[in-house]
């Protein structure tokens, strides 16, 4: 995956509030193999939405040819660094 970072200024005016530190956290410290310890204990929504593998299938669906590009906009926080 390469992102593009031709057009970004810096700055981030979106924003979840303190639960995006409390989910970076999490991604810094769990793998996908034990992320179900972290989801028995935080019943939070934010923090199920940011982390669950339901999420990696939403264009599985779609017959997209090796060499296509992807467009992503409004993905909410930026966990792409994270190794969850």
């Amino acid at each position: 995956m390469k992102f593009n970072l031709d057009f970004y200024k810096g700055e981030d005016k979106y924003s979840d509030g303190d639960i995006e530190d409390i989910i970076l956290n999490y991604t810094e410290n769990f793998t996908e193999q034990n992320i179900d310890e972290v989801f028995k204990n935080d019943l939070r929504w934010p923090v199920f939405y940011h982390l669950t593998n339901i999420r990696k299938n939403i264009i599985n669906w779609y017959p997209m040819k090796k060499e296509a590009s992807v467009l992503e906009i409004g993905t909410g926080m930026e966990i792409g660094r994270a190794h969850v």
